[in-house]
């Protein structure tokens, strides 16, 4: 991937590369609601399989890929569930654009130690998966619940893993001055542009190819299948 993708391609699902990363993972979309969550629809790479049952599987995660959009009631409680199935720790983004290009993003928000005065600033902290575990985004808990309100609109959102730290993107979405406020876990994203380049660049920084790029151009990027994966997810709030 060469050159500076703009935000909405960035998310898209030309950014997608469930079929070709090889880092070994899976997420679902969930409503809360009940005893157990609800599925709304699932991702996973197709190198998570075992060799002998590599082509049944396949042909099933494509089917679960073409599935029609998913449906989410407003009011609904969601989350996602994400698994590493790898043996290294995996890092994770998600960012998203509504039907009106409304960007967002998932922030993970770290309580100062001295938070005594107003103008404290907000803190971001990595989202990191270790090897073989499983995370939910955000965890299920009073504090940091997603809850899905109006009004109705289409979303597509895209669950970005690296092997290496998102130092970069962090470092341009702490540019923005975010009140106390506005610490909830899916929230306005106010310089996206900005993000979409540090995040290419956190991609490239984690591939062990790049010292392959001299002579190359400066805005270009080796993106690492070995080292990173993106799911996309389009849901529609009704």
């Amino acid at each position: 991937m060469h050159g500076i993708l703009g935000f909405p391609a960035l998310i898209s699902a030309e950014a997608e590369n469930q079929g070709s990363s090889r880092l070994p993972l899976k997420a679902t979309l969930e409503i809360i609601s009940g005893i157990s969550p609800q599925v709304v629809m699932q991702r996973e790479t197709i190198r998570t399989f075992k060799p002998e049952t590599s082509i049944k599987k396949s042909v099933q995660t494509q089917l679960i890929a073409s599935l029609p959009t998913g449906i989410v009631p407003i009011g609904s409680r969601m989350q996602y569930r994400v698994e590493n199935q790898s043996d290294r720790p995996v890092y994770l983004i998600l960012l998203g654009l509504n039907n009106n290009h409304k960007a967002v993003a998932f922030y993970s928000w770290e309580t100062p130690q001295e938070a005594n005065t107003a103008d404290t600033k907000p803190l971001l902290k990595q989202v990191v998966i270790a090897p073989g575990e499983t995370l939910t985004l955000p965890q299920t808990n009073s504090a940091s619940e997603w809850l899905i309100s109006g009004p109705a609109c289409f979303y597509e959102q895209q669950l970005i893993f690296s092997t290496a730290p998102f130092s970069e993107t962090l470092a341009a979405l702490s540019t923005v001055k975010y009140s106390t406020a506005e610490q909830q876990p899916i929230g306005s994203l106010l310089n996206p542009l900005d993000v979409a380049q540090a995040l290419l660049q956190d991609l490239h920084n984690a591939s062990a190819l790049k010292a392959e790029m001299n002579g190359t151009a400066a805005d270009s990027y080796i993106l690492d299948v070995n080292n990173w994966a993106s799911f996309s997810f389009s849901f529609q709030i009704v």
